[in-house]
C-alpha cells in the first residue's frame, strides 16, 4: 500500500500454485484381444496398457456384427479393475454373434480408443458320441466347446494306412469289458500338463460326467472294465500326457520292423499296465503306474521268429506304486544301464524294484 508521496508499506505476501488444467487423455488401448466361446459363453482376454493412471477396462456389448461404438452405447457388460486381462460373459444364446468394445480408462474418466471383437457362440452339441468299427482314414478326436465324450460302444481298430490323433482334453470312454482300441495303424495322444487326453470306463463318472445315465449306480473300482489299448506288430502308439483308466492292460504294443517306434511318456496309468514288446525301441518315460492288477510295467525285445532282437530299450523317471507284482521288468539281449535309470516305486507287492534279464548291450555301472 502506498500515499502519494509515495511512501511504500511493508509488503503484505502470498504464495499460490495454480490448478493444472484438466486431464484429457486416456490412456492407451487395450492390445491383443483375443477371445474363445462355448454355446452359452465368451471368454475375452487382453493385455492391459502401461499408462500410470489407467484404473480399468469397460467391455460393453452389442448383438450382431457392429460393436458398441462409445462408451455410453450398448450394453454395460462389466467395468473391471487395472489388474484383471480377461472376463467370461455368461447367459449367451448358442449360434448367437455377439460384437464387443473394450474401453480403457483412467479415473476422470477419459476413455481409450475401443478394441473390439466380434464373436458367434458355438452351436450346440451333443454331449456324447458313440463310436465303433474301423477308422480307415486319419482322424482327430478332439474335445468340444460343450464337453463331448466320446464313447467306444465296442471295438474300434484303426486300419494300418490310417492315424487317429487324440488332441489334449480329450475324453474317451468304453463302453464294456470287451471294448478297446486296436492300433493296426498309428495312435498319437497330444495331451498336455493342464489337459491331458483321458482314456477310462463309462462307469467313470469323475472326469465328463455321468456318461452312462446311471446317476450314482455304478462306479469302476478295479481293472477289466474295459480290454485296453492294443497295438499289432504294425501299428505303433505314441502318447504324451494322457490317463488310462480301469483297463485289462493299459497299453499294449508289438512293435515289429516296418511299424514307427511305439512311445508312452508323462502319463498316468491307473489300475493298470503298461506291456510293450517287440523289436523296435520303445520308450517309456516320465510315467505313474497306480495300483496295477500286475506288473506295473512290463518292456521286452521279444518278437517273432525271423526279426533279430536288436532294439535298445529306454525305460526311465517312472513311478510304480501299488502293484500287485513287481513293478518293473525289463527283458532285451542289449540292456544299456543308461537308459534304464530314475525309476522308483512303494508298495509294490513282487518288490519296488526293476527286475531285468537278457544281455547287456553296453558298457554298463550298476550303482
Amino acid at each position: 500500500a502506498h500515499d502519494t508521496t509515495p511512501n511504500h508499506a511493508t509488503a503484505a505476501t502470498r504464495t499460490i500454485t495454480t490448478t493444472p488444467p484438466p486431464d484429457t487423455t486416456p490412456p492407451g488401448p487395450v492390445t491383443a484381444l483375443s477371445s474363445s466361446v462355448t454355446p452359452t459363453s465368451a471368454t475375452l482376454s487382453w493385455t492391459n496398457p502401461t499408462d500410470t493412471d489407467f484404473t480399468g477396462v469397460m467391455i460393453r456389448r452389442a448383438p450382431g456384427t457392429t460393436p458398441p461404438a462409445s462408451p455410453t452405447t450398448g450394453t454395460l457388460i462389466t467395468d473391471t479393475t487395472n489388474t484383471t486381462t480377461s472376463f467370461t460373459d455368461t447367459g449367451l444364446t448358442a449360434g448367437t454373434t455377439y460384437s464387443y468394445a473394450l474401453f480403457a480408462h483412467d479415473t476422470t474418466p477419459n476413455h481409450a480408443t475401443a478394441a473390439t471383437r466380434t464373436i458367434t457362440t458355438a452351436t450346440g452339441c451333443s454331449p456324447r458320441i458313440d463310436v465303433t468299427g474301423i477308422i480307415s482314414t486319419n482322424t482327430t478326436w478332439e474335445p468340444s466347446a460343450c464337453g463331448t465324450v466320446y464313447v467306444v460302444t465296442g471295438n474300434v481298430t484303426i486300419a494300418a494306412t490310417a492315424e487317429l490323433t487324440v488332441a489334449a482334453g480329450t475324453i474317451i470312454k468304453f463302453a464294456n469289458a470287451t471294448s478297446g482300441l486296436v492300433v493296426s495303424g498309428d495312435l498319437t495322444v497330444s495331451g498336455s500338463v493342464q489337459s491331458p487326453a483321458t482314456f477310462t470306463s463309462i462307469q467313470d463318472d469323475t472326469i465328463g460326467g455321468d456318461s452312462n445315465g446311471d446317476g450314482n449306480t455304478t462306479s469302476p473300482a478295479s481293472s477289466g472294465q474295459w480290454n485296453g489299448i492294443a497295438a499289432d506288430g504294425g501299428g505303433s502308439v505314441v502318447f504324451d500326457h494322457a490317463e488310462v483308466r480301469y483297463a485289462s492292460v493299459s497299453v499294449q504294443a508289438m512293435g515289429y520292423p516296418g511299424a514307427a517306434n511305439s512311445k508312452v511318456k508323462n502319463s498316468k496309468i491307473l489300475k493298470g499296465n503298461l506291456n510293450l514288446g517287440g523289436n523296435l525301441p520303445f520308450e517309456v518315460v516320465g510315467n505313474t503306474v497306480v495300483d496295477s492288477p500286475g506288473v506295473g510295467i512290463v518292456v521286452n525285445d521279444g518278437g517273432p521268429s525271423g526279426y533279430p532282437a536288436t532294439a535298445v530299450q529306454t525305460v526311465t523317471n517312472n513311478v510304480v506304486n501299488g502293484s500287485a507284482e513287481q513293478a518293473i521288468i525289463v527283458s532285451s539281449l542289449h540292456l544299456d544301464g543308461s537308459k534304464l535309470t530314475g525309476n522308483t516305486g512303494s508298495g509294490n507287492a513282487g518288490g519296488n524294484i526293476m527286475g531285468m534279464s537278457g544281455s547287456l548291450g553296453a558298457d554298463t555301472t550298476w550303482p
